[in-house]
């Protein structure tokens, strides 16, 4: 005697952003299995994004920078983004992640990280990152830059304000 699967055991599929079709292989489709939260430190937060992007295309195509669009403070508006550090359109999720690969390539799909030192002042949290690409095995450092969300569903959650390249002096 066989069961239906409940709906928890069937194979998790999302509607396309784009086209509104159900695809479990698309790569835009929606939702990333962690989104920001009120309750997550900031520690917890840079963690749960590279951890995220170590394996890119798992559980589905693109969801490590998925996350990552998740996280960000004001991506997805129709006003400049400065997540990368300058002003960019960043309102479409193609656009992001096109921007995201060409500027920070080291930490999509990276082979380890480090948490080097965070700290708190004027509003916003920064944490310093080492990570190893899994390009090449160098390393590279990076500050995320966090600041709580004050409007809409994600209000009072801790959300990536920038990433940037850390240059050492």
């Amino acid at each position: 005697m066989s069961q239906t699967p409940s709906k928890d055991q069937k194979t998790r599929v999302r509607n396309c952003i784009s086209c509104e079709l159900e695809s479990p292989k698309c790569s835009r489709t929606s939702g990333a299995q962690v989104v920001p939260s009120i309750g997550m430190s900031a520690l917890d937060t840079v963690k749960a994004q590279l951890d995220a992007l170590r394996e890119n295309n798992k559980p589905w195509s693109n969801h490590g920078l998925l996350t990552m669009y998740e996280f960000g403070e004001t991506i997805g508006g129709l006003d400049r983004c400065y997540y990368f550090g300058y002003g960019k359109d960043l309102y479409h999720f193609d656009h992001f992640m096109g921007q995201f690969q060409n500027e920070l390539p080291e930490l999509v799909n990276l082979h380890s990280y480090s948490i080097e030192g965070s700290k708190y002042e004027e509003d916003v949290h920064k944490v310093l990152v080492d990570v190893v690409s899994g390009l090449d095995l160098s390393h590279a450092q990076f500050v995320f830059v966090l600041a709580e969300k004050d409007i809409g569903t994600k209000q009072g959650a801790l959300m990536t304000r920038c990433l940037i390249r850390h240059k050492p002096q």
